[in-house]
């Protein structure tokens, strides 16, 4: 009975697994494709992959004692507590879980995006002080959205300041009308303080994801360990290196960023590098 239960069992699965492999193979036009079936297909299909990758891992969280699940949730209580007591890290997006109903970063990003565009017209029709006025809202929502999103929003911010920058760099007509002063104060108003640890609020959410898987200290530790060799390939403009150890990472727990951490973190530090330069010529 109890091998007929089995058989049954791993039937069962082979069926879930073919239905999810044929759900893969389909493709998925999301312009075409009815919205709704489209989004339910891809996380049907995600969630398949995660219970996948996950299974291992959960099977060793059950054979732990209840003191060795709780070290990594502790190490993450403490990164946590000190992370968040920052003034800037209070509404962060870190050590906490995802709020659907909380504003998108994505409507920041719009906003941000409509005031350079408003910028290029100003200048177009040579109004420096039009366009310098909305390249300053733009700049000064830099900050704001790295406050609250961190992560998502480092990326944000580097894009509007990479956009900024190659405005005002521009040979077009009337970017010209832009004078010293008013660059200054454009510049000054960017913010990407991330770009000093582009990993940091990362490394802190994957600890406090593993905290809440109930990971044991020494995935914790590990994982450090490799977001350490992470930043250092990073700065050091070693992608591949960065992704090596990204990889490693997102194996030893499905909560892991993946390799497109990397990417981000390095046009992070490229474009604050570029900010400085840009800050350095108009002194």
């Amino acid at each position: 009975m109890a091998r007929a239960r089995r058989k049954g069992a791993c039937g069962r699965r082979a069926v879930a697994g073919t239905r999810l492999a044929v759900l893969a193979r389909m493709p998925i036009n999301l312009a075409t494709f009815h919205r709704p079936l489209a989004i339910m297909a891809v996380a049907v299909a995600a969630l398949g992959l995660l219970a996948v990758v996950a299974r291992p891992v959960v099977r060793h969280l059950r054979a732990m004692t209840g003191e060795e699940r709780w070290s990594a949730h502790e190490l993450a209580d403490e990164e946590c507590t000190l992370y968040r007591a920052l003034p800037d890290n209070h509404e962060a997006a870190v050590c906490r879980a995802y709020d659907r109903f909380a504003p998108s970063p994505i409507d920041q990003l719009r906003a941000m995006k409509a005031s350079l565009a408003d910028a290029r017209a100003r200048l177009a029709r040579h109004d420096a002080a039009g366009a310098a006025a909305s390249l300053l809202d733009a700049m000064a929502a830099t900050h704001e959205v790295q406050r609250t999103y961190k992560e998502v929003g480092a990326m944000i911010a580097s894009g509007i300041v990479d956009s900024t920058l190659d405005l005002l760099d521009a040979d077009a007509a009337g970017a010209r009308d832009l004078d010293a002063r008013a660059r200054r104060r454009i510049l000054t108003a960017a913010d990407l303080a991330v770009a000093a640890r582009p990993l940091e609020a990362i490394r802190i959410n994957h600890l406090w994801q593993l905290g809440e898987a109930r990971a044991t200290r020494a995935i914790a530790v590990a994982d450090a360990r490799r977001y350490a060799e992470m930043d250092r390939a990073v700065r050091a403009g070693n992608i591949a290196g960065c992704k090596m150890f990204a990889r490693d990472l997102a194996a030893t727990e499905p909560a892991g960023g993946g390799t497109s951490q990397c990417t981000i973190a390095d046009q992070v530090i490229r474009t604050g590098a570029r900010l400085d330069r840009a800050r350095a010529a108009l002194r």
